[in-house]
């Protein structure tokens, strides 16, 4: 007797995650590198929302006489709940001289991702701070762990946990250090 199955891709992916015991990855609907973001570091200069295309949108702000650049500069996927889906996306607004970063909490459905929230950021001169790199975000254990600099010159960093409650983005625990 043979047993044939007939399943697609995301099912199979379904499948192995249960055998496994890990959860399973989202579908791919929600494109953030093609996405209108209603917050972004710089709402200050830059009106919402920021249309950003192919991971980029640029505005010139005419009072100001400069243009400033928003771009995304990473989308990590991760679960704080079982059956959920959540991504963090570092976005970065380049002006003349420095910028500012920004990190937020997106619940990814298939076809539509809402903000959470903001959970971190980085500022940076010509010749001071961090640059958006300076973030690192990571999920485990159904938990978001946020990792940034608590000060200009990045020697003291903070690590901010998350979790989600009732479907709201809360922060359960805060940890300092000195970076050696």
């Amino acid at each position: 007797m043979t047993l044939e199955l007939r399943a697609g891709p995301y099912a199979f992916a379904l499948l192995l995650a249960a055998v496994l015991g890990r959860p399973a990855a989202a579908p791919a609907a929600v494109d953030f590198q093609n996405f209108d973001y209603a917050q972004v570091p710089c709402s200050a200069n830059v009106p919402a929302p920021a249309v950003v295309r192919k991971g980029v949108y640029s505005y010139f702000d005419k009072e100001q006489g400069t243009g400033f650049d928003v771009a995304v500069k990473s989308v990590t996927p991760g679960s704080l709940h079982p059956g959920t889906h959540q991504a963090v996306v570092i976005l970065a607004c380049h002006f003349p001289s420095g910028g500012v970063a920004g990190a937020y909490v997106y619940n990814v459905h298939p076809n539509a991702a809402v903000l959470l929230g903001s959970v971190g950021g980085a500022s940076w001169g010509g010749d001071w701070g961090s640059g958006p790199s300076s973030i690192h975000v990571r999920f485990a254990k159904q938990f978001l762990y946020v990792d940034t600099c608590s000060n200009q010159n990045c020697t003291t960093r903070e690590v901010r946990t998350y979790a989600l409650r009732a479907g709201k983005l809360v922060k359960v625990y805060v940890l300092s250090h000195k970076v050696r």
